[in-house]
């Protein structure tokens, strides 16, 4: 018995043993398959395309942006590189997909690379990343296995080699989004082979030698369709309307691009629709109405007939954004019933602007209270009061009811949103009152702009919780107080704008603001000596700008913010400032702006030295004040200014010669002093009119006529006279009103459109909150004008539609 025993347990062991060599071999030899699963050529070929390129530890272009290639090393497997995706499915293991996509690579790829002997890739993602405006590679076409191409905001240039792309019949998803300069000759000669293709993305690409060809009807597995922005002309094909898989199609921003919306079928795809922008027309169909699986639509009303009642069809819309135009009439575009809106229950993005919309402010159903993020319904003749549901909607980032007609208090429930907004902008209504004490409770507010109403009393000191605070606009209103020292804790305020109000007190305590770029203070009763302390902590008025880059404030506002995928959510802060005798608005506000504006004040005294280190700063305006002594000498170390207006006070001495080194100065005015002495020669001081020196008699222009010629005629010095405390409220009350396009002339940065401007990066949805022609007409009226009084016809009947922003 024992015996028999002891065989079977020795037999069980050999088993035993027999499984576990078995399974140690499997292993080992599943192992030496994992370890050895990279092909060596395409190996070297990855570590050579990755030599190609400088060092990507400092990676500094954004919070999303990751070194990928820091992963590739000599002794890994290229198989498990971030990155690199292999093919696991045939146990060839070639590499068939990279995404670089945000990797800091910067430089250029030609087409010797090494990237391109990699001929078994399918998907490449080189998106996000500065090819220094390069040309897109002619070998691409190498890659003819290619079903995935991106190189969206890549900063590529030139001519896209269409006809070595065209070749590659395998591809289904194409995104050569670009703001970066890139042409396409033809996109029929593209796409004609890509019989495949699902997703075709060129936004920004200039396509205005192409036109869009009806051949892209015959695209039967097209799902989205990105044209925004491409400088399209000619007429839309309707029958793209109707490919049957089409789930997204935009070609916003195309203004001389015209078509007509079909009759839309019902069970339509159609999940994202945007036309705003372009020449669209004709009656707006009712089968509009049919789109029952839109979930987005932005659209401009301009040339539309009919009316929006079947919008209300749209149960599943969860963005809409509706823009104007100067035809939108009662004759046109039926606009008076909104009531529509109630049955859009899954709304969370409403924008309707520009609309002439009459009667009180369109409320979005109850049921989207948890859900709604931003309500913006600016430039419109909306009325009454403030309804207090707009205050259920507690999760709101953006509120924008900016130039209506809006009137009475605003309501204490504001105070509802201090936990989730960002962007507040009631300016150009008629609100009075006390301005509520807000934000007791926390605040998470970047922007409050109540300018242009009729406010009154004192500022809330519950602003000090608002911490993140970059943009204070209080201006135009009647708040009578002292100076807020308490903002100077705000430790990310750039602009603060208190001007046109009856604040008063002396400026002789420390702000404390270290960021601030722009402060304007006009129009009120401060006194006392002109504020040193009080400025001289500015970082940015004190750092000499000598970039060659043009950056912009503006606020990222993801996550939080929704509007309609990855590239929505920049917002652009815009700014009205006094510069060159203009009330000038800056749709878009450059981070090497600097001004202060301490104009219109009874401010005494001498002007401090201190002035002079402010080497970043561009406008200086302290003119209608009561100051004496000299033009400090320490001006001419303002190497940035170009803008310089001491008009209007008890100056004397002579100008300092010194000044003549500010090569950047275009405008300066010391008129009506007691200035003596020669008018500085030479560089820019000889285009100087001479209205900038008259009203001192004691100014010699004998020497400055010899050397600046007889071009000018000189002032009655004698005769002329300092203008009238009339005069003065007569000239603060206007508006002069100009449209100046953005330049940059000798170091000038005039950034300045007024009228309707919605600045993109992607979407023209950015600059949402940007005075439109309505909003100019606002000013006029906030200004004193009645009616279009002092507002001219060619501004006030602009076309608000989008159009594509000059940067410079």
């Amino acid at each position: 018995m024992e015996s028999s025993i002891s065989i079977i347990f020795h037999l069980y062991i050999q088993v035993v043993l027999v499984v576990l060599v078995s399974s140690s071999s499997s292993h080992y030899s599943s192992l030496e398959k994992t370890r050895r699963r990279c092909h060596d050529e395409e190996k070297a070929a990855l570590l050579q395309f990755k030599h190609s390129f400088p060092s990507t530890n400092q990676c500094n272009n954004g919070v999303h942006q990751k070194p990928k290639l820091e992963s590739w090393k000599e002794g890994g497997d290229c198989c498990s590189w971030e990155g690199v995706e292999c093919d696991e499915q045939t146990d060839h293991y070639h590499v068939i997909g990279l995404d670089l996509s945000q990797s800091c690579l910067f430089g250029s790829i030609n087409s010797s690379s090494s990237l391109f002997t990699l001929t078994h890739l399918q998907r490449l993602d080189l998106s996000y990343n500065d090819f220094n405006y390069s040309h897109i590679p002619s070998a691409i076409g190498n890659l003819s296995r290619l079903t995935h191409l991106h190189l969206t905001e890549s900063n590529f240039s030139g001519q896209i080699p269409q006809q070595q792309l065209s070749n590659i019949t395998t591809m289904v998803s194409l995104d050569l989004s670009s703001y970066s300069g890139l042409e396409l000759h033809s996109l029929k000669g593209l796409v004609q082979h890509m019989s495949n293709l699902k997703h075709l993305h060129l936004s920004e690409v200039n396509l205005s030698s192409s036109g869009v060809p009806h051949l892209l009807s015959n695209l039967s597995s097209l799902e989205s369709l990105d044209l925004l922005d491409c400088e399209l002309k000619g007429e839309f094909p309707m029958a793209i309307f109707d490919l049957p898989k089409l789930k997204m199609l935009d070609i916003s921003g195309n203004r001389d691009f015209k078509g007509y919306l079909p009759n839309f079928r019902s069970g339509s795809p159609l999940q994202t629709l945007s036309f705003f922008g372009t020449s669209f027309g004709g009656v707006l169909p009712p089968s509009i109405g049919n789109l029952t699986s839109l979930k987005e639509l932005y659209m401009d009303t301009s040339n539309f007939t009919g009316d929006l009642m079947s919008l209300g069809n749209l149960t599943q819309l969860v963005f809409l954004g509706i823009w104007g135009g100067n035809h939108v009439t009662p004759d046109t575009l039926n606009t008076s019933s909104l009531s529509w809106i109630g049955k859009l229950t899954k709304l969370t993005d409403l924008s309707l602007q520009g609309l002439d919309l009459t009667g009180s402010l369109p409320i979005p159903p109850p049921s989207t209270t948890s859900t709604f993020s931003s309500y913006l319904i600016s430039n419109n003749s909306l009325s009454g009061e403030l309804s207090p549901l707009i205050c259920n909607f507690i999760f709101l980032v953006h509120l924008d009811l900016a130039f209506n007609s809006l009137s009475g208090k605003l309501p204490q429930c504001l105070s509802s949103f201090s936990n989730s907004l960002l962007l507040l902008d009631v300016r150009g209504n008629k609100f009075d009152g006390n301005i509520p004490s807000m934000w007791r409770n926390g605040c998470q507010l970047r922007m409050i702009d109540m300018s242009y109403n009729q406010l009154q009393g004192q500022l809330p000191r519950s602003l000090t919780n608002c911490s993140q605070l970059e943009f204070v606009d209080f201006g135009n209103n009647q708040i009578r107080d002292t100076f807020p020292f308490w903002s100077g804790r705000l430790a990310m305020l750039s602009v603060l704008k208190l001007q046109s109000n009856q604040f008063h007190g002396e400026l002789n305590n420390d702000f404390g603001s270290s960021n601030l770029r722009v402060i304007d203070l006009s129009n009120n009763r401060f006194k006392g000596k002109l504020p040193s302390k009080f400025i001289n902590t500015s970082k940015p008025m004190r750092a000499l700008n000598t970039s060659h880059t043009t950056n912009y404030m503006e606020l990222d506002l993801h996550p939080t913010y929704r509007w309609g995928g990855e590239d929505f959510g920049i917002f652009d802060y815009s700014v009205i400032l006094h510069n060159k005798g203009l009330e000038i608005n800056y749709v878009k506000i450059p981070t090497i702006l600097c001004t202060i504006d301490f104009s219109s004040n009874n401010f005494e005294g001498v002007i401090s030295d201190v002035y002079g280190d402010l080497t970043g700063l561009q406008v200086l305006n302290l003119s209608r004040n009561h100051l004496i002594g000299n033009i400090p000498s320490s001006f001419s170390s303002m190497k940035n200014l170009e803008s310089l207006d001491l008009s209007l006070n008890h100056l004397s001495g002579q100008i300092p010669m010194e000044l003549t080194k500010l090569t950047s100065l275009s405008s300066f005015n010391v008129s009506f002093n007691n200035l003596s002495g020669p008018i500085p020669q030479g560089n820019q001081f000889c285009t100087f009119d001479s209205k900038s020196y008259e009203g001192n008699p004691g100014l010699s222009f004998e020497t400055w006529n010899k050397q600046c010629g007889n071009a000018r005629s000189l002032p009655q010095l004698q005769q002329a006279q300092s203008p009238t405390e009339d005069d003065d409220d007569e000239d603060v009350s206007k508006i002069k009103w100009m449209i100046i396009s953005i330049g940059f002339v000798s170091g000038l940065a005039v950034g300045v459109i007024l009228g309707n401007e919605l600045t993109t990066r992607k979407y023209y949805w950015r600059s949402t909150a940007t005075p439109k022609a309505a909003a100019v007409c606002a000013l006029g009226r906030a200004a004193g004008s009645s009616g279009q009084e002092g507002c001219p016809g060619v501004v006030c009947n602009a076309l608000p539609l989008p159009i594509k922003e000059q940067e410079g």
